[in-house]
């Protein structure tokens, strides 16, 4: 067994064993690893925001933000999946994974001139189901540093926004936000879950006509309401 350790955060190495028979000069086997030394994701460093009730016209918007002065993790990637069920404790809710949500990042260009990312519409490139953040975590960008910047281009905050949340009602949304090494839900040494609480209503008469507390997965599950 063979051992390499790498200890700079944000390279990539290009590692390559060459295997020769010595006995046979044209047997030879060259294998070629790609390796990225990386920052896991901390649960406790990233807070997500979104308002729970939107009025008619506004557009859902979900911003993401990290604590200043913390590694950042090595190329996170975002998901969005679909949640069947109410907020509700007489509801089975369930996460949809199969079923992604279409969303755009709320760049300048993008607000000017919004992408229509509704009915599957998947001819403009800026409407995805997956987010990539490949400069994140990489060569000089390894910190967020003291004002809390992922990167660069996005500044101190990423946001998103779901245009299939435009319907009046309510809507639910699961958050998927993972790296080669790691992902939100779980600690990223121990792989204990990473919980926060969250209101569910408790309707009557049954119920106790309240919302209750529950212990969540952390981005797991989350509803909003439009007004009609």
């Amino acid at each position: 067994m063979l051992t390499r350790y790498f200890s700079t955060p944000g390279t990539e190495y290009i590692v390559t064993l060459t295997a020769e028979n010595m006995h046979d000069e044209t047997d030879t086997a060259i294998m070629v690893w790609k390796v990225i030394c990386g920052y896991p994701i901390v649960a406790d460093d990233w807070t997500m925001t979104y308002p729970p009730f939107l009025e008619n016209g506004n557009d859902f918007t979900v911003t993401f933000t990290i604590n200043p002065n913390v590694p950042l993790p090595t190329r996170p990637i975002l998901r969005i999946a679909d949640i069947e069920g109410m907020q509700r404790t007489d509801h089975d809710i369930e996460v949809q994974n199969a079923t992604d949500i279409v969303f755009y990042v709320a760049t300048q260009s993008a607000l000017n001139d919004p992408p229509d990312c509704l009915d599957g519409n998947s001819d403009d490139e800026r409407c995805i189901i997956m987010l990539e953040l490949e400069n994140v975590g990489m060569n000089a960008n390894v910190d967020s540093g003291a004002q809390g910047t992922i990167s660069p281009d996005l500044g101190t905050s990423l946001k998103i926004i779901i245009p299939a949340f435009s319907d009046p009602g309510s809507h639910g949304f699961s958050v998927q936000f993972v790296n080669g090494i790691s992902n939100i839900k779980d600690h990223y040494v121990l792989w204990t879950p990473n919980t926060e609480h969250i209101q569910l209503l408790d309707p009557g008469p049954q119920g106790s006509g309240e919302w209750v507390t529950i212990s969540s997965l952390k981005w797991e599950l989350n509803w909003v309401s439009r007004r009609t």
